[in-house]
């Protein structure tokens, strides 16, 4: 046996004198008492906290801190890559969660150089790199070949009884003996969250061998992959994924070389292989990955549907929730307590939880017929189907069974009518009527944080991680209206204070109101919230949108899900302005973003993804203008422009399936600018109509000061027979509170008296 570690060998050989001591440093971003020694660090930037572990499988039962000097060469290079923000091209992070999946890519690498048989970092050379560079199209756990090492592990489980009983972990408290994923990843050396990536192989046979061995497995897996099987080929991996893994492994080869010293010998990487193979992550993740499917915009009426129910929610739907919420709690309390001092926990919960589902079928019948509403809730902590429900209780039985006990049979002599037991008869009677609902706890954290996050998103223009990041408090009242205080990610990366509208303020208030109860000193966020049967949810975005459009029935994409994305928030943000308020102008968005200056609204409108969605909408806008002008709806339209939009429109295939495509193509490539005018639309910016334009002055299109009448017999302009709507500037914004809209709204006033 040997005396010394060889894995701390370096400690004995080297000298290392002239070495910095990083662990005596202390980064402004570890939290407490964390130490760049520790195996498990905690780090936060502006927006939050993250933990970053090091005692992780990287092969098979091994941990990463097996090996000294390789855990030491992982943490130096997320020490680097966090601490040198100033040079990107050393590997400059700029947040915690950054630095979080940067050592999550690094790990990756180092699980699969273990499995290639590269133990040290200084083991790699040409051939490894080369090998390593062809297989990065595939998903990680191809390269880690972690379906045939699973398969094998789990028939070596199968077939030894008493190593299978060491994989079970029995919950006292729910009574489920469950399967220990966690045992089985650091088998196989890798994490427990690949095991179970969604819709991978691995899931398929994790949940057929659960199933076949008796583990408890939660109905949404089973129902998902139980029986399923392997998909014989695996897809390829995404240009994003493959771009940012390569990123982060070509600033550690990058830092081997430029701080070499800093290094463990044993872990020094001989060459920056990506820089002797000209290789950029960029490129090769274009040339080798898969190019994502361009997301199907949200039409214009949808996403208006789906913001109206957003709106119903936070405004007229909120306060009666939070209301029930104390209410019901109380009731929950008085009916576990008639169960008695005798009964089990479990059975108090059960008997508490069917009497709650009748009680709660009573409450907000006001809401009944309401568009989205909440109304019927139908249980407590779980949500009801009617399909399950009639599975064991036909709808046909309960309707005879009603009958029956409506002409004063006993549920005896109903059981021997039905030819079902006395109990049966009692359930089909006192069960009531099957019904698909979603239960209080489901609204109260799950639907509606969803309405006020799609306010939000859709009336600030934020981006997921900067709205996700909100902390109580953040919303301010100011003379000028309400500010509210959120993280700018992308340019600033600083808290700064943004105007916002009254429906933004009242939905994060609600936020604040839901999440109170489990707010503390250490956290502020707005989307931890209580859970009615006890404990605490976090808030997951994925899928919640979605899950909300159902249920207040908005259509679908014909038969899939909407891709809700930030660009799709965006593009809404750009339909109140192009659709509702009819006002393209810089001045009219300053107001509706509620901006003191014009500088500040330039923070929106020169933002690259911001700009797209404005211009895809007013080309989409455009193209409605084409299609009014070309349709039988032309008495509300007038003018010269009428006449060439519905040419325009006309001259595209009627049948072709990518006619709007095309258009919005086309009125792209003819450059048409879009302003909107008290007497209507106006194109009279448009380069190749510019000189036409009645206003014309100095070159330039007098828009500033058109008003009403004076666009009329205008070549450039498409006129609106009904002017503009002061109402519809109204809708979700007070004119009163804007003198350029106040002055607007007044004139139309007089025009329509």
């Amino acid at each position: 046996m040997s005396v010394i570690s060889l894995n701390a060998y370096r400690s004995y050989f080297d000298d290392e004198r002239g070495l910095s001591d990083l662990g005596s440093y202390y980064a402004s971003w570890f939290v407490g008492a964390s130490r760049f020694p520790d195996n498990q660090w905690v780090v936060e930037d502006k927006t939050g906290q993250q933990i970053i572990r090091f005692d992780v499988a990287v092969a098979p039962n091994e941990l990463l801190t097996d090996n000294e000097d390789l855990c030491y060469a992982v943490k130096l290079s997320a020490y680097l890559a966090r601490a040198i923000t100033h040079d990107r091209k050393t590997g400059g992070l700029l947040s915690g969660a950054s630095q979080y999946k940067y050592v999550n890519n690094i790990i990756n690498h180092v699980r699969w150089l273990r499995l290639q048989g590269v133990n040290h970092l200084s083991s790699v050379n040409d051939g490894v790199f080369a090998f390593f560079r062809d297989s990065i199209a595939n998903p990680l756990y191809v390269r880690l070949n972690l379906e045939d090492r699973l398969r094998e592990k789990l028939d070596e489980l199968q077939g030894i009884p008493a190593c299978l009983e060491q994989y079970k972990v029995f919950r006292s408290r729910v009574g489920h003996v469950e399967f220990n994923n966690n045992k089985l990843s650091e088998a196989l050396g890798v994490s427990d969250r690949l095991l179970g990536s969604a819709g991978s192989p691995m899931v398929v046979m994790l949940t057929n061998f659960r199933q076949h061995n008796g583990f408890y497995i939660k109905n949404s897996i089973k129902d998902r992959y139980a029986g399923g099987s392997v998909k014989e080929t695996a897809e390829t991996s995404s240009q994003d994924s493959i771009r940012k893994e390569l990123t982060s492994i070509s600033k550690l080869y990058r830092q081997c070389q430029i701080f070499k010293d800093l290094f463990p010998v044993s872990q020094r990487i001989p060459e920056d292989y990506f820089q002797k193979n000209n290789i950029n992550p960029q490129k090769i993740s274009k040339n080798m990955g898969r190019a994502g499917e361009r997301t199907r915009d949200i039409p214009q009426p949808i996403f208006f549907e789906l913001m109206d129910r957003a709106i119903r929610w936070v405004v007229d739907y909120a306060e009666p929730l939070l209301e029930l919420d104390s209410q019901a709690l109380a009731q929950y309390e008085e009916y576990v307590s008639q169960v008695g001092r005798g009964g089990k926990e479990v059975h108090k919960v059960h008997y508490a939880s069917k009497k709650m589902r009748f009680w709660l079928s009573k409450q907000l019948e006001w809401l009944d017929g309401h568009p989205g509403s909440p109304y019927p809730i139908s249980g407590f902590t779980k949500d009801t189907s009617a399909k399950k429900f009639e599975s064991v209780l036909p709808a046909e039985q309960i309707q005879n069974g009603h009958a029956l006990r409506a002409q004063g049979l006993t549920y005896q002599e109903i059981g021997e009518r039905l030819g079902v037991s006395k109990a049966t008869a009692h359930n089909l009677i006192t069960k009531g009527v099957a019904v698909s609902g979603a239960s209080l706890n489901k609204c109260l954290y799950h639907l509606l944080p969803t309405a006020c996050l799609l306010v939000i998103y859709c009336f600030t223009a934020r981006r997921q991680f900067e709205v996700e990041s909100l902390q109580a408090g953040c919303c301010v009242d100011t003379p000028n209206g309400p500010v509210i205080r959120m993280y700018s990610a992308k340019v600033y990366q600083e808290h700064e204070y943004f105007p916002v509208t009254k429906l933004v303020a009242k939905a994060v208030r609600v936020l604040e109101a839901l999440t109170e109860p489990v707010r503390n000193g250490e956290s502020q966020s707005l989307l931890t919230f209580p859970a009615l049967g006890g404990g605490e949810i976090n808030y997951w975005s994925s899928g919640k949108v979605n899950e909300f459009a159902e249920y207040v029935g908005v259509p679908d994409n014909e038969g899939t899900p909407w891709q809700f994305s930030e660009h799709q928030f965006r593009r809404f943000f750009a339909m109140m302005f192009f659709y509702k308020f009819e006002s393209g102008d810089l001045a009219t968005l300053s107001w509706h973003l509620r901006h003191t200056d014009f500088e500040m609204t330039a923070k929106y409108i020169t933002d690259k993804d911001f700009r797209r969605a404005f211009e895809e909408i007013k080309a989409e806008r455009i193209v409605s203008f084409a299609q009014s002008a070309a349709n039988a709806r032309t008495e509300a339209l007038c003018g010269n422009m009428q006449k060439e939009l519905g040419d325009f429109f006309s001259s595209f295939d009627a049948v072709s399936e990518s006619r709007a495509e095309k258009m919005i193509g086309k009125v792209e490539e003819i450059g048409y600018i879009l302003n909107f005018v008290p007497d209507g639309a106006c194109f009279g910016q448009t380069p190749t109509l510019l000189e036409r334009s009645k206003c014309l002055m100095d070159d330039a299109v007098q828009t500033s000061s058109a008003c009403r009448g004076s666009c009329v017999g205008c070549p450039n302009l498409l006129g609106f027979e009904t002017g503009i709507s002061a109402e519809d500037v109204g809708l979700v914004l007070d004119p009163a509170s804007s003198p350029m809209l106040k002055a607007f709204a007044d004139r139309q006033g007089a025009h329509n008296v």
